[in-house]
């Protein structure tokens, strides 16, 4: 009976030592299996990418877009790959691109129209046309399709980095955004109607960037520094309700039409050196932190009316061509407007904090006549007008301290 009972025995443990066997065997076969599936996974993304990356190297502007595309689904179905395949695309943007213009086609046109009028070829037909006008219009043609491949590029950036945030939930409504920390670096591209409107940029650097176009960043928030160093807006630029979390660096950036900052949220802003050829607008936006608009220049009227410089501002050396208007403006620290050069009028009516507001040297424009009405300074502050000046040299005025001055 106790043979028995140990053969019984003996038998379950080498059944249980069976099971346990196929048990491993079975989790090795499962691992090795995950780890072929993990390789040959891995093996047709690398094959997609660079089989992506060598049809943006295509002649063929139908090919470079498949590969804009083909890279875009890589990364919506691979979150791993999306800051690899948008470091692609920002430097194909940024690749040298000369902006199509017709003017030599229409010219040559022109001028082979009238060849043609005057030529006695005219009588037995057409003139043929020259090689130069033959290849140039296709240069055109070609810039044209790449100005497409371009603004797809641009697009698809645009459609990843824009959550649209839902109303009821709060959360982004948009099925393509990638959320991830992702780092947009455009500098030195050439943008045509860069519309960024909405989009959320961890990491954003538009040094040297020249817009072309309308530019669109309206209600876009940037999570760290925004970089915008000596780009150039060629057409109008739109930055209003977009918020900068950590400071927005515009230092030497071109603004040549109008631009828009209305209800800008800003931490801090480093605007010096700045051009501004078209109207300026900063109405309602407010700076949480220090702002910088020494050696500013603006052409054209600016608008700082409702603005609030909670840490102050700083507008050392800056010139302001025409009108410049700061109604209900809010200064919260000292803000110097020292050296400045106002060629029109300015407004300060109804500023809150003017007791910050500093205006030693600053220079004033006054036409002939009685001082323009519509100028109205901080009630601390009066308008000295020079009076030892030639007939023929333009009348100025310096302003100083009310207690100071002289009242004219």
């Amino acid at each position: 009976m106790e043979a028995r009972h140990a053969e019984m025995a003996q038998r379950d443990r080498v059944q249980t030592h069976a099971e346990q066997v196929a048990d491993d065997n079975r989790i090795r076969a499962e691992r090795v299996a995950n780890a072929n599936e993990r390789d040959a996974d891995d093996r047709r993304v690398t094959d997609l990418y660079a089989k992506s990356v060598e049809q943006l190297g295509s002649e063929k502007a139908p090919v470079r877009l498949g590969g804009l595309y083909a890279l875009e689904r890589l990364a919506q179905a691979n979150s791993d790959q999306r800051q690899t395949v948008i470091n692609v695309i920002c430097a194909y943007l940024r690749m040298p691109y000369t902006i199509p213009d017709r003017s030599v086609v229409n010219a040559l046109e022109i001028e082979h129209e009238e060849e043609s009028i005057r030529s006695e070829f005219s009588r037995r037909g057409a003139l043929p046309e020259s090689e130069e006008l033959i290849q140039s219009r296709k240069r055109y043609e070609l810039d044209q399709q790449e100005q497409e491949v371009r603004q797809a590029a641009r697009r698809i950036l645009a459609a990843h980095l824009r959550p649209m945030v839902d109303p009821k939930t709060n959360g982004p409504s948009n099925p393509g955004y990638w959320p991830e920390p992702l780092r947009v670096d455009l500098t030195g591209a050439v943008l045509v109607d860069a519309d960024f409107g909405g989009c959320h940029f961890f990491q954003a650097v538009f040094d040297r960037t020249q817009f072309h176009g309308r530019s669109t960043f309206s209600g876009s928030i940037f999570k760290n520094t925004a970089r915008f160093k000596d780009s150039v807006f060629h057409e109008i630029a739109v930055f209003n309700g977009s918020c900068f979390e950590r400071q927005a660096a515009f230092v030497g950036a071109m603004f040549r039409a109008g631009v828009s900052f209305s209800q800008a949220l800003m931490t801090r802003a480093e605007f010096t050196q700045s051009r501004f050829d078209g109207r300026a607008n900063f109405f309602a936006s407010r700076f949480m932190g220090k702002v910088l608009f020494d050696d500013a220049f603006f052409s054209r009227n600016a608008r700082f009316d409702q603005v609030s410089f909670e840490q102050g501002v700083i507008f050392r050396e800056a010139t302001f061509v025409k009108h410049v208007t700061f109604e209900r403006a809010d200064f919260g620290a000292a803000s110097k407007f020292d050296l400045v050069e106002f060629g029109a009028t300015a407004t300060f009516r109804d500023v809150s904090g003017s007791r910050f507001i500093d205006l030693t040297e600053a220079k004033v424009t006054v036409p002939d006549g009685p001082p323009n009405p519509r100028g109205v300074w901080p009630s601390e502050w009066k308008l000295v007008i020079n009076t030892d000046l030639n007939p023929q040299e333009e009348r100025w005025g310096s302003l100083v301290r009310s207690a100071d001055a002289q009242q004219i």
